[in-house]
């Protein structure tokens, strides 16, 4: 009667995030570049300005195309369409990400990061290499569940109930300077 009890379609489909995480900012650039020469339709973007010049480099000193290097503020659909797409880095609030990336077709999207970089050492991330280390994984091996997902959403969902308004920034260690004090 009336469909009351069926159950309904999801309207949006939405997206996964899948986050890769290295224990050094250097391991996951390299994942990117291994990422970025077998995969030519990888597109990489980066929140931050600083990330992408950095990036950019990078990709010129291994003859990558840096044309395949976005920056979140100038990114529009023609721009990935067809692509396979990836942040090179975390947005400190998860609801940026899910904004950027809604409406966009691909219904997964990685997102590489590393303890060492400024939101996840906020977290601890330097005890978490400790642990690491003592308990015998290598520094290149990427850490990667959906668990870790799970917990790297939540902790950006604290940071945003402890902000009452966003600075906006070049870096992500400026952000994070700027916006948890």
């Amino acid at each position: 009667m009336f469909n009351l009890f069926r159950k309904k379609e999801n309207a949006i489909p939405t997206v996964r995030f899948r986050h890769i995480t290295y224990a050094s900012a250097a391991e996951k650039t390299k994942a990117i570049v291994t990422k970025a020469s077998a995969d030519p339709d990888a597109v990489f973007i980066c929140w931050f300005p600083e990330t992408a010049v950095q990036l950019k480099k990078v990709f010129e000193e291994q003859h990558i195309n840096t044309a395949r290097i976005l920056e979140a503020r100038n990114v529009h659909s023609a721009m990935i369409s067809n692509k396979h797409i990836a942040f090179a880095e975390s947005y400190p609030l998860h609801t940026k990400e899910r904004e950027l990336v809604a409406g966009w077709p691909p219904r997964e999207v990685v997102i590489y990061g590393a303890l060492d970089e400024p939101f996840f050492q906020h977290f601890g991330g330097n005890k978490i290499v400790d642990l690491l280390q003592k308990i015998g994984i290598k520094e290149d091996e990427p850490l990667e569940h959906s668990m870790i997902s799970r917990s790297i959403e939540t902790a950006q969902e604290k940071v945003a109930k402890q902000m009452l308004t966003e600075q906006t920034a070049r870096s992500q260690a400026e952000w994070v300077q700027k916006n948890l004090k």
